[in-house]
């Protein structure tokens, strides 16, 4: 076995004259290490020649995406050559390419034919090795310049097409354009595609095209070709849609991103469903994507699920039934939303469908979710006369689109089109009287009906929850209240005798893409540091009528690392994996009402979001003194403590709470001599305390010679 050995000079701080202080280490490495950074499961091989021109296998073993394999009998002063066999129908074109070798240079590449298609695929083989360094322990990185990541789809195939050979050549004398023949340059058949994943060598977005096939090789059917010169910008994407045999179509959704192995320059091509569908309701649906396709079924248990379905001349429209109802509106999914869909039932009542329409999460543009809609329904039409009958419709709609509401009586309502005309029609019958008006709701808050019939219509928002009230001020104003300055509709709504002017909000918002804030105590000394990534702070007043203002702050990501030298625990507070950019490790939103009745302070709505990843929370014993000494030293005393204001105890109510799980990793780590009882002999009976507060489950180990204690906390209950 053979061992690398070197030493290395760390900088950990500096004295009085400012000279470097270094903390010296021997280093023991493999002499070889290989890691195998593609998609795919290879064997690989490592040969020493002999003297004798003989080879002698050093490793030779199978190694998983992400695997990292040390070979410690491998003597790097001789020849060494390397062999590599991915699954999935992969051939070398050469048996074995030199990685040190005096007399030939060491290969950077290696070539790989696919036995299925013939396509030949150019593997980087990178490596450390110098020839001014030769004892130096080599690194091999395996990798593909490209990668292509499927999920969520049928079988597909692809091609890569030559986009500038395709493009038309125009005679400038003739009125007519000539075609030239597509040129494939390489195709991608769904047998080699092993687990999703495939590979590719090195490609030009500029200049290539992609089509796909759904179904097997033989009978496919290609796409149309999509321009891949998006994909060559930051974030970049574009969508495709696929053909099976039967002329039977699926929108797909193409972007690239870096691969999830840090220092590898491999792009990924990820493909996906353009939409996936979620059932919430809890029974089966049924989905079609235009009104002469075929109905699809969305099962009860299904998530993330796409269809393939009829191809259309026009935009893509999504319809839904139960097995009860009629077709809903078709409607266009363009953007995030969350929307209402109307089913009619076939004894004339209506269920709601709450719809979320969510964007580029999975690698998808658009996931859809079906829930169950509001008891109340997200508008409440109260007619609130005792002689009238009232008929509402969504503009637009035809006569079966009525909805009559009778005197004292109340109905829910949505938009059947939910990206329509937000106007009802309404038809109130009185007498002998009929008229027809229409009101827009988003515009309206208190409008009279005719001219003098007495009646108006009052809308407001109660929560979620969108009230449109019909009354009839002239029976009101028979039995007004006393003292009351306005009329009283039931319950706490009144409609005042003239309607407030309402302001426009204010908002302030700080966006930043990085922020530090460090802590340093009087020597000075930097105790702690706080790094935040895309900082978002937001303030805004007077929305709502003017009545409530929100404070919303977002933290992309947070860590919080220990200054101390020489600590064994530099980083002190952190998410063990890094988020992506559309879930920040911290989100929160609080929203306060600008009126206090009584000394009341209301809080409608508050939402703090943390990262469902695990933290990790290492603490070493000298910050926790560090921080004790800073704070000491404060000289709070100077604070000035003179207030008019009397401290009473608050009382607080919680409507609703709902704690989530949270995964915390807790190191606390001492060395016994520095203190008199260590850490667990101070903190411990404080974190007891806590745990048995908050019922805490977790597990505490100890070991001799220092003490250490890694808790790992399962399960917070706020009692």
């Amino acid at each position: 076995m053979w061992f690398c050995l070197s030493t290395q000079a760390t900088e950990i701080a500096k004295d009085i004259h400012f000279n470097p202080i270094q903390d010296w280490t021997i280093v023991v490495k493999s002499p070889v290490s290989i890691a195998n950074y593609l998609p795919l499961v290879a064997e690989i091989s490592l040969l020493e020649m002999q003297t004798s021109g003989h080879f002698l296998a050093c490793y030779r073993g199978v190694l998983g995406p992400g695997e990292t394999v040390k070979v410690y009998n491998a003597d790097i002063r001789n020849p060494l050559y390397f062999s590599l066999l991915p699954q999935r129908g992969w051939l070398p074109q050469h048996e074995a390419v030199p990685l040190s070798d005096s007399t030939n240079s060491p290969s950077k590449t290696i070539n790989l034919r696919s036995s299925v298609s013939g396509r030949i695929v150019q593997i980087i083989l990178e490596q450390n090795h110098t020839n001014e360094r030769p004892l130096q322990p080599i690194i091999i990185k395996v990798f593909s310049p490209f990668w292509l990541g499927i999920a969520r789809c049928p079988p597909l195939s692809f091609r890569f097409v030559d986009v500038n050979a395709r493009r038309s050549k125009k005679n400038p004398l003739s009125l007519q354009t000539k075609k030239v023949k597509e040129v494939v340059l390489e195709e991608i058949t769904e047998e080699e595609i092993h687990e999703g994943y495939t590979i590719a060598s090195a490609l030009n977005f500029k200049s290539l095209g992609l089509s796909a096939s759904i179904g097997q090789s033989g009978g496919e059917q290609f796409g149309p070709v999509k321009d891949l010169s998006p994909l060559g910008a930051m974030d970049g994407s574009l969508d495709l849609f696929a053909y099976n045999a039967d002329g039977n179509c699926m929108q797909l959704f193409v972007s690239s991103k870096p691969c999830p192995y840090q220092s590898v320059p491999t792009k990924v091509i990820c493909v996906r469903p353009f939409m996936t569908f979620t059932n919430r309701v809890g029974q089966n649906m049924f989905l079609k994507f235009s009104s002469e396709d075929e109905p699809k079924i969305l099962w009860v248990s299904d998530t993330r699920v796409s269809f393939i379905h009829n191809k259309t001349d026009g935009t893509t429209e999504i319809q839904v039934r139960m097995h009860d109802t009629d077709w809903s509106f078709p409607i266009q999914i363009v953007k995030e939303d969350t929307v209402t869909l109307v089913l009619k039932k076939h004894d004339g009542t209506r269920r709601f469908l709450r719809t979320e329409i969510r964007g580029y999460e999975e690698g998808s543009r658009f996931i859809v979710v079906f829930r169950h809609g509001s008891a109340n329904g997200p508008i409440r039409i109260e007619n609130r006369t005792r002689n009238c009958t009232v008929r509402f419709r969504q503009t637009g709609f035809g006569q079966d689109a009525w909805i009559q509401l009778q005197p004292l009586s109340t109905a829910k309502f949505s938009w059947e089109d939910p990206y329509g005309q937000k106007v009802i029609d309404t038809e109130v019958y009185s007498g002998n009287d009929t008229g027809v008006f229409k009101f827009d709701l988003d515009k309206a808050r208190f409008s009279s009906i005719g001219d003098n019939s007495g009646l108006f219509l009052h809308i407001e928002n109660i929560g979620d929850i969108k009230v449109v009230k019909f009354v009839n001020i002239y029976a009101l104003l028979s039995t007004p209240k006393e003292g009351s300055g306005s009329l009283m509709l039931g319950g706490n709504s009144r409609i005042p005798a003239k309607m407030p002017e309402q302001g426009s909000p204010l908002e302030l918002i700080v966006e930043l893409g990085v922020v530090g804030i460090s802590v340093v105590d009087h020597r000075p000394r930097e105790l702690v540091y706080l790094y935040m990534e895309k900082f978002f702070i937001s303030y805004l007043t007077g929305y709502d009528g003017g009545t409530t203002s929100r404070f919303k702050l977002i933290l992309g990501y947070i860590q919080l690392d220990n200054q101390l030298p020489l600590t064994v625990m530099p980083v002190l507070l952190a998410p063990e994996q890094t988020p992506d950019v559309h879930h920040p490790v911290f989100k929160m939103t609080v929203t306060v009402r600008n009126e206090n009745l009584d000394g009341l302070q209301i809080y409608p709505y508050v939402y703090i979001r943390v990262t469902d990843k695990s933290w990790r929370l290492s603490i070493h014993e000298p910050i926790i003194w560090a921080l004790v000494d800073f704070f000491n030293n404060l000289q709070l005393d100077r604070i000035p403590k003179n207030s008019s204001v009397t401290q009473v105890d608050p009382e607080i109510r919680v409507d609703l709470i709902d704690i989530s799980e949270v995964r915390l990793k807790v190191t606390l780590e001492t060395a016994p001599a520095q203190r008199p009882h260590g850490l667990l002999g101070v903190w411990g009976p404080v974190l007891s305390a806590v745990g048995n507060a908050f019922k805490i489950q977790g597990d505490c180990h100890q070991r001799l010679g220092r003490t250490k204690m890694c808790m790992r906390v399962s399960m917070i209950q706020l009692i």
